[in-house]
């Protein structure tokens, strides 16, 4: 036994001296990209006709994510991203948060922010927040960031910077007119070089690493992109106007990802940085009639489904990491480790010579920065949701994946041409499965029992499009992976999900989305 247990101690020294031997000698600056609704094959890499050379490139000469999980809406995504925990952790789990909806990312949870600013980072967002803006105490100068220069609410007219009748764009708290009629990702992209270029003057001694959340507004709804590059995109007889003016929009991003690089290179910041490129969710598929704000134009092909369903074009998204911090043994790889959102917490501050352990509160995410450069993997298990109002739960474990509860559409949506462009289905789909509930949650109807015929069970390395449902023939892993679900629905902190508030309306604030309360 002593010497088992010797060579198991020889064993973690290695790998902690590995993974230690792999850290940069020094923080290096994050650029994290946040493309919004972008679906999975949408990026030239993952074989779509978008013109995408940049993200190819970054690709080409960094690590692709391709068992890479979120959320399957915007606001629980950027939950797991800034607490490294689940959403269910703190009720955020369910929905996106509107306008004028009276709550937020609870006050106790500490951001990633506010741990890199601790580390000795200065901290920029540029663009979408969508965790809370009821009280000014939900806003992003308060959860962490030195400056912010975007929109607080879930999504805007591009060019207005307009929704519902308010409009919504600030530079720190001050409300900022001078973009309204400027296209939303262009004006996003000129602040993050702003930011460098602010950098590139200021004396060394006053120099922090830098940290900028660059979250994209599109490629989400409503569909606009300029026309420069609407004219890239070659028409086609099975493409509609609506699809044509998204491939614009993602063209538009890649050149705005080009422009952001090109603006460190320039600044010789570049071999100082490591470049995260993600999408929130997966794209809305035209053909799945997803009406007004919920719609979109993405392609999740050859995945099932999209945003809003938990199936993996919904919640298996783009993800990439790249520039001249990663290792060049590991550039060009493609990284098949299970990946969540959450990871990105104590990987990050991990890199910036923090502990997992000295987090506030234990996390959910895993420092994945050991599996990236080519170590074990770093996590068996994800769990993609559990949402007590849809009453629908998905967890991956291994090589399986189960998926409870009915989903906003079930079909494989094929780019504009292939097949038609028609959905997909198999004679296994149904419009609708029976529900199972959650015990023990409160506000919500359970049962003893999840009923099977409200259950899928996917091998998804085999299967990766959630093809073949084997429920039925592998009952053990079934009931494993429901005991599982169990446990974690014990610890479930019910959605704080809460009507409108009237009191909220732009036409009691000057025609603008703002905080409205002293306290949510």
């Amino acid at each position: 036994p002593a010497y088992a247990m010797r060579g198991i101690l020889l064993v973690l020294v290695a790998l902690l001296s590995y993974t230690l031997a792999q850290l940069p000698s020094s923080k290096p600056h994050i650029i994290y990209i946040l493309a919004d609704d972008l679906g999975y094959g949408d990026v030239g890499f993952h074989n779509s006709t978008i013109p995408t050379p940049t993200l190819d490139g970054l690709a080409r000469n960094g690590i692709t994510l391709e068992n890479y999980y979120v959320q399957p809406t915007c606001t629980p995504s950027r939950a797991a991203l800034h607490t490294g925990r689940y959403p269910i952790r703190y009720g955020l789990q369910s929905g996106v948060l509107g306008w004028d909806q009276p709550y937020g990312l609870n006050l106790d949870e500490v951001t990633l922010p506010q741990r890199l600013r601790d580390a000795g980072y200065a901290t920029h967002l540029v663009g979408k927040w969508n965790l809370g803006h009821c009280a000014w105490q939900y806003t992003p100068r308060s959860r962490g960031y030195d400056s912010f220069y975007g929109c607080y609410g879930p999504a805007q007219d591009h060019y207005t910077h307009s929704f519902n009748g308010g409009y919504d764009f600030r530079f720190n708290e001050d409300v900022d007119h001078s973009v309204n009629g400027r296209y939303s990702t262009a004006i996003l992209a000129e602040r993050v070089q702003s930011i460098l270029q602010e950098y590139e003057v200021k004396q060394d001694s006053e120099k922090k690493p830098l940290f900028i959340l660059l979250s994209l507004l599109a490629p989400h709804s409503p569909m606009q992109a300029p026309k420069k590059y609407v004219d890239m995109i070659p028409s086609h007889a099975a493409k509609t106007d609506g699809r044509r003016l998204y491939e614009a929009s993602v063209a538009a991003i890649d050149e705005a990802v080009a422009n952001v690089t090109a603006a460190l290179q320039v600044r010789d910041m570049w071999d100082d940085t490591l470049l995260i490129f993600s999408a929130d969710n997966g794209g809305v598929p035209e053909q799945s009639r997803e009406p007004g704000p919920r719609g979109g134009a993405g392609i999740n092909w050859p995945l099932r489904g999209g945003k809003f369903t938990l199936y993996e074009g919904g919640v298996r998204a783009v993800g990439l990491v790249s520039g001249p911090v990663v290792p060049p043994s590991v550039r060009g790889t493609v990284s098949r480790h299970l990946f969540h959102m959450t990871d990105w917490f104590p990987t990050l501050t991990g890199l910036a010579g923090m502990h997992q352990h000295d987090a506030a509160k234990p996390l959910d995410g895993v420092d994945q920065w050991g599996a990236l450069l080519g170590g074990v993997s770093a996590r068996s298990e994800v769990l993609l949701s559990i949402d007590t109002i849809e009453k629908t739960a998905a967890l991956r474990q291994s090589n399986w994946k189960i998926i409870t509860g009915s989903q906003n559409y079930h079909f494989w949506y094929p780019p504009p041409g292939l097949h038609g462009g028609m959905a997909l289905s198999t004679k296994a789909d149904e419009d609708t499965f029976s529900i199972p509930a959650y015990p023990d949650v409160p506000h919500v109807s359970s049962t003893s029992s999840f009923p099977s015929s409200g259950v899928r069970l996917y091998d998804v390395e085999a299967d990766p499009h959630e093809e073949h449902d084997l429920s039925a023939t592998h009952p053990d892993i079934v009931e494993r992976m429901l005991a599982r679900l169990q446990t974690y629905n014990a610890t479930v902190v019910p959605p704080l999900v809460r009507p409108g508030d009237f009191a909220a309306r732009p036409q009691f604030w000057d025609g603008i989305w703002t905080p409205w309360l002293e306290h949510c």
